[in-house]
């Protein structure tokens, strides 16, 4: 109890002092500040799954010791839906006291969806407005991200809170700024913004001039590529409210149809670009899913704004890496144009990874980091259209090398028409004259062939007169072959009968040899019962004697001693010498033995009763009659004596059920319980537990179920173990016939016996029986 209470103790204290362990640094502001980033020791955050605190709730000390400071420079709480409370303090220490000064403080996170300003005026406190979800006209600073203007009084520490909501990635890295600082840095994020959007839109306009000269699908598809990742790039840094002003759904939603619509068109130009279909079909037909789920995911915005965004940012991780994989591939199989496209998505990943990783805080912030993305996106759009025109300067050599080679052959086909037409005509003139000869011979011929063709058909009436002969001679072969057909198909029965025979004989052998070893087991069970029924019968009466003159002798030698005692009190308290006597022979001592051999003896004689009464159930004779039978004293009787088996060994659990008695042959089932707990007890090496359940599952029957934390059997034993002489027991320690045995007593009962095993875990053996069993006739 006292290690408890000292665990809670340290915890409470570790509760109290944890806002003075991570104390929350003021941001101090000298007349020469000109620009800060916010570290996370300067950011708290806080929180709220509610949605329902308020400034003034902020301001109770319980709340104030919820806040926590942020886990990096760049806070990135994920895809939230709970409302997240930031605080920083700011300190001017401008001199003299009581002068203000102005600051700017920018979220540089376009796409958050409300951020709100609260700052304290005397004893009241206000707030600013801005994020995506807040119309651009009435935001305090006209800027691409939520910026709020600071007035800050000097030498005195304030406090500022924005509560942060946005269905999109909550991101919001802080910055500071003096308002000529802030100037400057507007001035030069606008000038590369105009040179990155710039830079796109000219790509985007020469590549579709190209395909309306060329008439290259795969130049409309990049133009369209670049074209809606323009406006996406407009809409995630803020640009789109230049573009559509106050019009805030349409703004929120542009982005995620570009997005979509971008990756889509990205992966059909990769498609047709590197000609995927020729070199992989299972990427080609994986870019075309892609590509239904992008345009899809643009109708989700609609439904659910959050998961949306989830799902679009997934995709626009892995459709780059889709094009990126298609175009190594592609490279790798000789395209040799992809190595532009790899290059290109190669520098756009590697941008994309670059922002990542200065979010989570392993990348310092400078213009490469910030801007990562843009760069990327840059490098991407050029090399791409350095793969275009390597694709143009290809096709043009190709079509260069195509009419020079058709020239060519064109050349060497008229001098081959003029050759072959001057051998034509020689070889005609050749074969004139060879047919005037073969005309010559074959009127000579022509007499010898009328006189063969006489003798032909001479031969002819010979031939038709043997196969008719042949034709008689083949129905007699049929005859003779329907007949040893039937001949065959006589014999293949009989075989098989004689098969099926053989067959009925092996298993009438197999069945006496299991009845003959149940009959031997019978005998024997029958002989040990006759002993044990003995046994009981002549060690009952004793014991009954012992049993019934213990507390009569009790009884008598308390008497006797309260004699003696009141003797001793009456007469010998004075005698010296039986004092003596009595310390010599211990005589107190000696008493209390008394008591306690016949404490013994008492329990000695009720074991033996147990174990008399255990040997009388189990060894039952009345075999040819129901009885009716207490399942549980029964086991309870074989138990005790399996007890030097298991003693300070195993652990018997008894879950035994309210049941009641059962018709059924006491000897018998006492036979298959002595079975299946041995096996359990002999399964188990070392310590172990066996746990014994009845139950009754429903009004007809009882169930026993007998499970062993022992070693288990694999599937295949499973399926044999009820047959007679299986055994998964070592030669020579089993015969095969206890659970075979077990089986024919259980089915005698018109129960059934079921077992689970799993090797390494143990074994569980189930039995059903009915209660009101029929009794048996002659023929059962």
């Amino acid at each position: 109890m006292k290690f408890f209470r000292l665990i809670l103790c340290s915890y409470l204290l570790s509760v109290a002092l944890t806002p003075v362990l991570r104390a929350q640094q003021t941001v101090k502001l000298s007349p020469e500040f000109t620009s800060k980033h916010l570290k996370k020791a300067e950011i708290f955050f806080l929180r709220d799954t509610t949605h329902q605190l308020t400034i003034q709730d902020l301001q109770q000390p319980k709340q104030q010791r919820k806040f926590r400071m942020v886990e990096r420079d760049n806070p990135n709480f994920g895809f939230s839906l709970e409302t997240i409370w930031l605080k920083i303090v700011l300190k001017n220490t401008t001199l003299p006291a009581q002068t203000s000064a102005r600051y700017m403080l920018e979220v540089d996170h376009a796409i958050l969806d409300t951020i709100a300003l609260f700052y304290q005026e005397g004893i009241q406190w206000k707030q600013m407005q801005a994020g995506d979800g807040f119309p651009f006209s009435n935001r305090a600073v006209k800027y691409r991200n939520p910026t709020f203007p600071l007035t800050i009084v000097s030498q005195q520490p304030h406090t500022f809170y924005l509560r942060v909501r946005s269905e999109a990635s909550m991101v919001t890295p802080l910055t500071l700024y003096s308002p000529d600082a802030f100037g400057m840095h507007q001035a030069r994020q606008e000038i590369f913004y105009g040179a990155f959007f710039g830079i796109l839109l000219i790509m985007a306009l020469y590549n579709l001039l190209l395909y309306f000269s060329i008439k290259d699908v795969n130049y409309l598809l990049y133009f369209l590529f670049i074209f809606f990742a323009l406006l996406f790039y407009t809409s995630l840094y803020g640009h789109s409210l230049y573009l559509w002003g106050d019009q805030v759904a349409w703004v929120n939603y542009n982005l995620f149809l570009c997005f979509g619509f971008s990756l889509a068109f990205g992966l059909l130009f990769s498609m047709y670009f590197l000609q995927i279909k020729k070199y992989q079909k299972a990427l080609y037909y994986l870019m075309i899913v892609a590509i239904g789920l992008n345009v899809s995911f643009t109708f989700l915005p609609v439904i659910n704004y959050h998961i949306a965004s989830q799902l679009l940012t997934l995709s626009g991780i892995l459709s780059p890496l889709l094009m990126l994989i298609g175009g190594f591939w592609a490279w790798f199989r000789g395209n040799i144009y992809a190595r532009f496209f790899s290059v290109a998505w190669l520098g756009f990943l590697t941008g994309g990874i670059m922002f990542g990783a200065m979010i989570l805080g392993f990348l310092p912030v400078t213009f490469f980091t910030l801007h990562s993305i843009q760069l990327g996106a840059v490098l991407e759009v050029a090399l791409l259209s350095f793969a275009l025109g390597d694709r143009i300067k290809l096709y043009r050599k190709e079509k260069e090398e195509a009419q020079k080679l058709a020239l060519e052959t064109s050349l060497k086909n008229e001098q081959l028409v003029k050759e072959q037409n001057e051998k034509l005509e020689q070889k005609v003139k050749e074969r004139t004259e060879e047919i005037l000869v073969k005309n010559t011979i074959l009127q000579q011929n022509e007499e010898e062939i009328r006189s063969k063709a006489e003798q032909i058909a001479e031969q002819r009436d010979k031939a038709e007169k043997a196969n008719q002969e042949l034709k008689i001679m083949n129905e007699d072969i049929l005859v003779k072959n329907t007949i040893l057909e039937q001949n065959e198909e006589e014999i293949r029965t009989k075989a098989e009968t004689i098969e099926s025979q053989r067959d009925n004989l092996a298993k009438t052998l197999e069945e006496l040899k299991a009845t003959q070893s149940q009959l031997v087991q019978a005998e024997k069970m029958a002989s040990l019962g006759q002993l044990t029924a003995g046994i009981a019968h002549e060690i009952n009466n004793p014991i009954n004697f012992v049993s019934a003159n213990v507390e009569a002798l009790r009884a008598n030698l308390n008497d006797i001693l309260s004699v003696v005692s009141a003797y001793e009190k009456k007469q010998l308290e004075n005698d010296d010498a039986i004092q003596r006597l009595k310390k010599e022979v211990q005589y107190k001592e000696a008493i209390d033995e008394i008591d306690v051999l016949l404490i013994g003896i008492k329990e000695g004689s009720q074991r033996t009763t147990e174990i008399v009464k255990g040997l009388r159930l189990f060894s039952r004779l009345d075999e040819d009659f129901l009885k009716e039978i207490d399942i549980q004293e029964n086991i309870d009787a074989t138990l005790m004596l399996l007890n030097s088996q298991y003693q300070n060994r195993i652990t018997i659990e008894k879950n035994y059920a309210k049941l009641p008695k059962i018709n059924g042959y006491p000897g018998k089932l006492n036979q298959v319980f002595m079975n299946l707990l041995t096996n359990a007890i002999q399964a188990i090496e070392g310590q172990g537990t066996i746990n014994i359940t009845t139950s009754q599952p429903d009004p007809t029957q009882v169930q026993i179920s007998i499970t062993d934390s022992g070693r288990g059997m694999p599937p295949e034993a499973q399926q044999h173990i009820f047959d007679p002489f299986f055994t998964t027991k070592d030669v020579g320690e089993g015969t095969g016939l206890g659970l075979a045995i077990a089986l024919g007593i259980v089915e005698k009962h018109q129960g059934c016996i079921e077992v689970e095993s799993q090797e390494g875990v143990g074994t569980t053996f189930r039995l059903k029986l009915p209660i009101a069993l029929k009794k048996r006739t002659k023929n059962d």
